[in-house]
């Protein structure tokens, strides 16, 4: 009876361990997949970006809002999964090169990410067309530097305009 229970507990042990291993493979997929997108929208390859985007979901937006953060890395993790949670159609992506960014695409009209931590520096860009994600990834970089000067600690690209 005895060997029966534990026999039963292990297979179920077994079986949780196997679903959060395919969890895991998921999740990096779907980030593997989402990093493809941002590097054939960089390059202006905007069919191909919506044909490999149109197995994840939400698909990216029209209209960006494209924003860089830069935070300790191991408050990553957690701080992706909250901006994911901000508004229906947000994209996070982890940046491949620097371990302390990952990058958010939102909906134009959707709030900007700010709120995130005394530690977190945020840049965004201007709002923009999907077509122009090289774009808005090259003024929210540039808004990351100017907001280590900011006291809200981020930092918006206004083209011709001072910082905000």
């Amino acid at each position: 009876m005895l060997l029966a229970d534990a026999a039963s507990a292990l297979s179920l042990c077994r079986r949780a361990e196997h679903s959060e291993r395919q969890r895991r493979r998921l999740e990096l997929a779907e980030a593997r997949n989402r990093e493809a997108v941002l590097h054939l929208l960089m390059n202006g390859h905007l069919a191909a970006a919506h044909q490999v985007a149109g197995a994840l979901r939400p698909p990216p937006p029209s209209e960006i809002r494209f924003h860089v953060v830069e935070c300790p890395p191991r408050v990553r993790g957690h701080l992706t999964g909250r901006c994911t949670a901000l508004a229906e159609g947000i994209w996070v992506i982890l940046c491949p090169v620097y371990a302390d960014h990952f990058f958010v695409i939102a909906p134009s009209p959707a709030a900007a990410v700010t709120a995130l931590g005394d530690d977190c520096l945020v840049g965004i860009s201007e709002d923009l067309p999907l077509s122009d994600t090289a774009t808005g990834y090259a003024q929210a970089f540039h808004a990351l530097a100017a907001a280590r000067n900011q006291p809200g600690r981020h930092a918006r690209s206004r083209p011709g305009r001072a910082w905000h």
